[in-house]
């Protein structure tokens, strides 16, 4: 029974010492709380605790209507590419379509040219196919 009450007596100051040391928390400013005055300050052991709220930033400003300075001048460099790119493209194919003068005369000695040297030379597309396969060639003779 001695044992009892001395263990009864020891849990009651325990608990005695507990409730006196650990009060109520209570904030005593808006910033900082305040555990039990003198003995331990809550910002010292917990910091973030006492941490005022981040303010809330400020709303982006609308954007302006139309189009910035930069979308025009990025729209500006790609009609610029395109414009040339087809300007590019109908100059080529004005070359390609372009007529080639040639003097009938010269003509017939290319192709009697062409037909001595390779066998397989095709008169219609100016070629003539490899031995070793592989795509046609086109003939070039001194004459044309």
């Amino acid at each position: 029974m001695n044992l009892f009450k001395s263990t009864l007596v020891t849990v009651a100051g325990a608990a005695t010492l507990a409730i006196s040391t650990f009060s109520a928390i209570a904030p005593a400013h808006a910033e900082t709380l305040i555990i039990n005055p003198g003995v331990i300050n809550i910002c010292d052991i917990q910091p973030w605790k006492c941490l005022a709220p981040l303010p809330v930033p400020p709303a982006p400003p609308a954007p302006a209507p139309g189009l910035s300075k930069n979308e025009k001048l990025a729209l500006g460099i790609a009609g610029g590419v395109l414009a040339g790119a087809v300007l590019l493209n109908a100059a080529n194919k004005a070359k390609q379509n372009a007529a080639i003068p040639v003097n009938e005369g010269n003509y017939q000695s290319h192709v009697a040219w062409c037909s001595g040297k390779y066998k397989s030379y095709d008169i219609g597309t100016n070629s003539w196919q490899p031995k070793g396969g592989g795509g046609r060639k086109l003939c070039a003779s001194p004459y044309l």
